[in-house]
């Protein structure tokens, strides 16, 4: 299957603007940051895991920024179980 490359292109900046919808929600319903704080946290902890996601866009191959996506997801869900879902449910005992 050929995917033409503006499609890919147009994955891959979905894939990224999704990661960063799912760490506004980790800032915002977790962590209560506030505007400056969550762009401060993009910069500093979602920058160098985005970058190889952000590099390929411009590559001959830029449907890797959805691979690259698709392995940093699960980091970002264990954070918010981690640090909110398991100590709420743990406060509710």
């Amino acid at each position: 299957m050929v995917i033409p490359r503006k499609q890919a292109v147009v994955a891959g900046v979905i894939a990224i603007a999704c990661i960063l919808a799912l760490q506004a929600f980790n800032s915002i319903g977790c962590y209560e940051h506030t505007l400056v704080t969550f762009v401060q946290v993009l910069g500093m902890f979602l920058l160098v895991p985005l970058l190889p996601a952000l590099m390929s866009l411009f590559t001959a191959n830029p449907l890797r920024a959805v691979g690259a996506c698709l392995l940093f997801a699960p980091w970002l869900v264990f954070a918010y179980y981690a640090d909110c879902g398991r100590t709420r449910v743990a406060a509710l005992r």
